[in-house]
């Protein structure tokens, strides 16, 4: 299993997993337009106007020529998707530890799988749905992509009402 994908932390409320083919260093402008138009449309005026620089992490990590890196010493293990599992929980529970968190909105062909038993994902409320390079590749994803946000887009709004707590609920799989 190989991946790459940008971590966008917007506020406290909402943090963005956008994946990216994995020959390209980070997300491209046609995507990142693509998602601040979907951004936009989930009508949160607490939401940044500009996406922040994203944090990029990749699967499986690099290793230095000589067998080094975070991971060289450590053996491999039997089952990848298990180890890119672990990767990527370690990874937001990092992202965890730095501040709080509410909703967690993936957008993703294949790390859905990995984060719906994630015990790390757990304390979020998560949405998966159809990675963005796809959508621009098939237009009539977009609808797809839109109704699976409608569950978001409610949590958002009624959690600045005030009183009201966002429920944690997941959305259909995409």
């Amino acid at each position: 299993m190989v991946f790459k994908l940008a971590w966008y932390h917007l506020n406290e409320r909402l943090t963005v997993i956008q994946e990216f083919p994995a020959p390209r260093s980070g997300p491209d402008a046609a995507s990142s337009e693509l998602l601040q138009a979907i951004l936009r449309a989930l009508e949160d005026a607490a939401l940044p106007q500009t996406l922040p620089q994203p944090e990029i992490f990749e699967w499986p990590l690099a290793q230095k020529a000589d067998g080094g890196g975070l991971f060289g010493a450590l053996a491999p293990m039997d089952d990848p998707r298990q180890a890119a599992r672990e990767a990527l929980g370690g990874f937001i529970r990092r992202r965890l530890e730095r501040g709080p968190m509410q909703e967690l909105l993936v957008f993703s062909e294949q790390l859905g799988p990995l984060l719906q038993d994630s015990p790390e994902a757990a304390p979020l409320s998560l949405t998966v749905t159809r990675g963005l390079d796809r959508v621009q590749a098939e237009r009539a994803l977009k609808r797809e992509v839109w109704n699976a946000l409608q569950p978001l887009k409610r949590r958002l709004q009624q959690s600045l009402q005030p009183g009201l707590q966002p429920g944690l609920q997941q959305s259909p799989d995409a």
